[in-house]
C-alpha cells in the first residue's frame, strides 16, 4: 500500500483581540494580507510546520495560554 500525504495550510491571525483562521493566503482580506506579508518578511518571523493533528492541537493550546495571560 502506498503512503498517503495530505498537505493543508492553516493561517491564524490575531488582531485586536480577535483570532481568525484562514485556509489559504488568498482567503486573508487584503489589508490583513499586506500586514501579514510585511511582518513575515522581518528577521523575527518564522515558519511553523505541523506534521499531524496532535501538533495542531499543541499550537492551539499554546495560543490559548498566551491569550489568557493578556
Amino acid at each position: 500500500m502506498e503512503p498517503n500525504t495530505v498537505r493543508t495550510s492553516t493561517i491564524l491571525i490575531s488582531v485586536g483581540g480577535r483570532t481568525e483562521v484562514y485556509r489559504s493566503l488568498e482567503q486573508v482580506p487584503k489589508p490583513l494580507r499586506r500586514r501579514l506579508e510585511e511582518t513575515t518578511a522581518s528577521r523575527n518571523s518564522g515558519t511553523i510546520l505541523i506534521a499531524d493533528r496532535r501538533g495542531r492541537q499543541e499550537i492551539l493550546k499554546s495560543l490559548n495560554r498566551k491569550g489568557n495571560e493578556a
